[in-house]
């Protein structure tokens, strides 16, 4: 993601098969980012939905409150 490469990021976020909570979440959002610097909307708005259901305290949260709002 900070070279830019959203969609080699996106295939690899998209493929990860780890599934702790809290990395769900932290996945889910950056997931969520990709997509939308792509113009994957709907897709990116899925993932925000499921971090602001799912973030509970974490900061990623907040930030995916915005990406929704906008």
């Amino acid at each position: 993601m900070l070279k830019g490469e959203d969609e080699a990021a996106v295939r690899l976020l998209e493929n990860d098969t780890e599934k702790l909570p809290y990395y769900e979440v932290t996945r889910r959002f950056l997931l969520g980012v990709c997509y939308y610097r792509i113009g994957k909307e709907e897709q990116g708005k899925e993932c925000m939905e499921y971090v602001i259901g799912h973030g509970n305290t974490l900061k990623c949260k907040e930030e995916a409150e915005k990406y929704v709002t906008v």
